[in-house]
This record gives structure tokens, sequence and C-alpha cells, in this order.
């Protein structure tokens, strides 16, 4: 006998496979419950761990009035769990903080700098920077720009700390930047989490002009000319660094693209680094790019000599 279904509580008929006794019947509605359920579960123990090492380090958090889980701010998406927007939750609870002083701080600092953006002490947009972005935009990287704002900004984020990290200590160089770790909004469909470092940059003309150029309609675009002009190793190493796979093969996952620009991608490495990529699909049809094996050994020792923090696993393909 296996038990019962945790969520329809039927009689589990599947037969047992490798020793791992099944949580739910075969109906995909349990399935799908019970996974948000696990994962829910999972979010609650990462949130109250975060919690605990917070307090340790000597952080006072806020304490959400309604159910008294603690935060630095009181989100929207937690919120919504109460059927609350963050106005009715002000309203209820008038005289009551939403965030910590350190939060507080910290968007001052960033509200302060996107006003003042020119008044900034760094260097000057250049070529290096613009060989970053292009790396960075074919992989992770995003350009927000919202209705109400004239400049756009750059944003990422990730759960590689290191790695995130690197990209705020350049990009500082150019523009103020703030790095931050939290908790993601609750996705769209499962509902789950995710601990994560978040980086951006304040808004900026030049931050607008390439969001004109990379952006149609709310949708990444790839805009050939300016890639080919500043498609440079570092631009690679990025691109790869964000969205590549170095175990057994070497994969760019370029499935937010269309055919016609995977296939630009695969001539633009073949041209660039004389690196011969091959156009295959996953079980959704979606495009990806793997280098053949010549060039996966080439690529590699084109790393070599690379320190990249945070992905020395991945350049050494030594997962």
């Amino acid at each position: 006998m296996n038990g019962d279904c945790a969520i329809c509580g039927q009689p589990i008929t599947t037969v047992y496979t490798k020793g791992i006794q099944p949580k739910t019947c075969e109906a995909e509605a349990c399935k799908k419950a019970y996974t948000l359920k696990k994962a829910r579960e999972g979010d609650v123990k990462r949130r109250a761990a975060r919690r605990y090492k917070q307090e340790q380090m000597g952080l006072k958090l806020i304490p959400c009035e309604v159910c008294g889980e603690r935060f630095e701010a009181i989100q929207p998406a937690h919120l919504k769990k109460h059927g609350l927007t963050l106005k009715q939750y002000r309203e209820l609870y008038p005289n009551v903080p939403i965030m910590t002083d350190r939060i507080k701080e910290e968007r001052g600092k960033s509200s302060t700098s996107q006003a003042h953006y020119l008044s900034y002490n760094g260097k000057k947009p250049d070529r290096v920077l613009f060989e970053f972005l292009v790396g960075a935009m074919l992989g992770d990287g995003s350009l927000e720009k919202q209705k109400n704002k004239k400049n756009a900004r750059y944003a990422e984020g990730g759960s590689n700390e290191d790695y995130i990290k690197s990209k705020f200590d350049f990009l500082k160089q150019y523009f103020h930047c703030t790095f931050n770790e939290r908790l993601s909004s609750a996705h769209v469909k499962s509902g789950k989490q995710y601990q994560g470092y978040w980086l951006r940059t304040s808004v900026h003309p030049i931050l607008t002009e390439w969001h004109e150029l990379w952006y149609r309609d709310g949708i990444k675009v790839l805009p050939e000319k300016m890639i080919k002009e500043y498609f440079s190793f570092s631009s690679l190493l990025i691109w790869f660094c964000d969205d590549g796979c170095s175990l057994q093969r070497i994969l760019f996952y370029t499935m937010a693209f269309t055919d016609d620009e995977v296939e630009f991608l695969a001539d633009l490495l073949k041209s660039k680094f004389d690196l011969t990529a091959k156009i295959r699909r996953n079980k959704k049809k979606q495009p990806f790019l793997t280098l053949d094996s010549k060039s996966k050994w080439a690529f590699l020792e084109m790393c070599k000599s690379v320190n990249i923090p945070g992905m020395e696993y991945k350049l050494r393909g030594e997962y």
C-alpha cells in the first residue's frame, strides 16, 4: 500500500520507483499543488533563516502587523497574501513603519543619485563599458524604463553573490549603483520566491539610447549593428557567464531569441573567434547554441587565464 495522496486524500496506486514513495496521486492538479506546497514551505524556512542571520548581525527588522513576520521592508508581494495593497496597509496602520532606517537611507541615496546623475563623479561612458553592456544584454542584463521616467537604468538579479557583486564593482565606475540582497516577488505560476542579489544603476541618457535599440514593444531584440561593433572577448565572457554552460558541452542558452537572431549569434561567434556553434532545440522547440568539440576546447583554452569572481567553475568546466 502506497498511502494516500497528500492533497486530495485518495489512495495512491502508483508503483514505487527506485525506492521513492509517491506523495500524490496521478492527477496533475495534485502534483502541481504538492510542488507549490513544498516550495512555499521551503521559502518559509529560508526566510526564517535569513531573519535569524540578520538579527544576529544586529539588524532591527519591521514586523508585519497582520501576521508578525519580520522584514527589512514590507513588500506588496507579501501583503498580497493578506489581500491587501500597500496603500490599504498604510491606511490600516498609519503610524507603523514599513521599512528599516537602513533601507530608507539606501532608497534616499538612490533617489538623489537618479535626480543628479550628471553630477556623478565617475568615468565617462566608453568602449569598455559598451563591450560589457553588449555581453550583459545578450545574457541576464536588462534595461528598465518606467513610463513616467525620461531615462532608463541597468538592472540585474541573481543568486551568485560574488558574480553580481563583480558587475556592481565594474558599473559603479560609471554610474551610481545599488547592490542589495532581497527576496524576489512571487512567481506568477508557481508562487515560489527566490533569495537573490540585485544590482541597479541610476538612470542615464546613454542607457536610454541603448534601451531604444534593445527593446521593441517591451521584448528584448538584438541590434545587430551595435553588437557587431562592440562584441569583444570580454563581451563573450560575460554572455557565457550569464547564459552559458560548460558541463560536458559548451552551451549558450538563447531560447529567448528568435531563430534569425540565434543564427546571427552563431555567425558572430564564427566571424569573431572562429568558434563553430550549431543550433539545437529543446523540447519546446526553442533554439540554443552548442559548440562543436574543437571549438569547445579552443574556448576553454581562451578562458584558462581568466578570473571572474563566482564563475571559476564555469570557465574551467569544473562543476
